[in-house]
């Protein structure tokens, strides 16, 4: 696939959609002095360009709900619809003898009052053990692994206290995974289901001396077949690393590193 931000056609409307999502309240705004605007030719008797504004105006009413309702069909998706993420950082280390760590930090703020926890869908292709253990200086409980038929796992964070509304939090935990029969996929991939300030996944593989190659992709949603962005990276061998890191990811989109 071709390199580049704007490279494709479908990677302009994906950006551009983007802009349209984060930009839904102001279409909001635009609908009502629309309706003021219409409302002027009207009285002064002018009715046809005043039924063409109103027209207009529905236009942009209908286009603020849509977006509105789109965000909160997501939110709910997620399984935390009392909280806004304001940034998630994932690091998945790649260890021997199928062995593999994957670490999660969220900043998150309450929506409401009474916020009593986290929960973290997720699904990972191998089999075998995981073992869920918080990291030193997060003072939330331990996280709780069960079962869910939707994705494949949960992991549930329980918080001190709960969240008044307004408040943020840190939490910081570790899964310990072992992959008995060796069918762990090579990747990594988070969807964004509400508005993030920043993503940053990174993959850690074992120490040696050879470079490796691995791609960042975009793709429209976590069902798409192909992703309409896509670019090769080499990691250092110093620090054998191969980092994703997108400010404000679009809702909806997954993003995902290959290797």
């Amino acid at each position: 696939m071709t390199k580049g931000k704007w490279s494709t056609f479908a990677s302009r409307v994906y950006y551009a959609l983007g802009m349209a999502y984060y930009l839904y309240q102001w279409i909001g705004i635009a609908g009502v002095f629309a309706l003021i605007a219409a409302y002027l030719p009207f009285q002064a008797g002018y009715y046809w360009p005043s039924f063409v504004i109103s027209q207009i105006a529905l236009i942009l009413f209908i286009w603020c709900f849509t977006l509105w309702m789109r965000s909160t069909r997501f939110q709910f998706q997620s399984g935390n619809p009392g909280i806004k993420t304001l940034e998630t950082d994932r690091r998945y280390s790649v260890l021997d003898d199928n062995h593999y760590e994957y670490y999660r930090k969220v900043t998150v703020k309450a929506k409401q009052h009474g916020v009593v926890g986290y929960n973290h869908y997720f699904h990972w292709s191998g089999e075998g053990k995981i073992e869920v253990a918080p990291l030193d200086g997060c003072k939330h409980h331990p996280c709780v692994l069960r079962p869910h038929l939707r994705t494949g796992q949960v992991c549930a964070v329980t918080f001190e206290r709960p969240l008044r509304k307004g408040e943020t939090t840190e939490i910081a935990y570790m899964l310990h995974l072992s992959d008995t029969k060796g069918t762990a996929e090579p990747f990594l991939s988070h969807t964004c289901h509400d508005k993030t300030n920043r993503l940053t996944l990174r993959v850690t593989f074992p120490p040696g001396n050879q470079a490796r190659t691995f791609k960042k992709q975009i793709f429209l949603s976590p069902v798409s077949p192909l992703p309409i962005w896509e670019e090769t990276g080499t990691t250092s061998q110093d620090s054998n690393t191969a980092e994703f890191s997108i400010s404000k990811p679009r809702v909806g989109s997954m993003y995902a590193i290959i290797w």
